[in-house]
């Protein structure tokens, strides 16, 4: 996965280790760097850490039409 990327959690990541980041199924999380195959770190909502990659799969924004714009919220409302 690349940096910058958006992924978005399949199942759930309960971890109470620090530097580890607690995922649940259908969580949006931004890539930050891999580590190695089996870890990435990303960020949610203003969070760090690191998560299984096989937990995420990536998410490709979608294809647009003439005219139309992608906005992206930044707010967990």
């Amino acid at each position: 996965m690349e940096p910058g990327s958006i992924v978005k959690a399949l199942y759930d990541f309960h971890s109470g280790l620090d530097g580890e980041l607690s995922l649940k199924a259908g969580d949006v999380i931004q890539v930050i760097e891999t580590v190695d195959r089996h870890w990435t770190v990303g960020d949610l909502r203003g969070q760090h850490g690191k998560f299984p990659s096989s937990f995420v799969v990536p998410l490709k924004p979608p294809v647009l039409g003439p005219g139309q714009e992608l906005f992206v919220g930044v707010a967990d409302f």
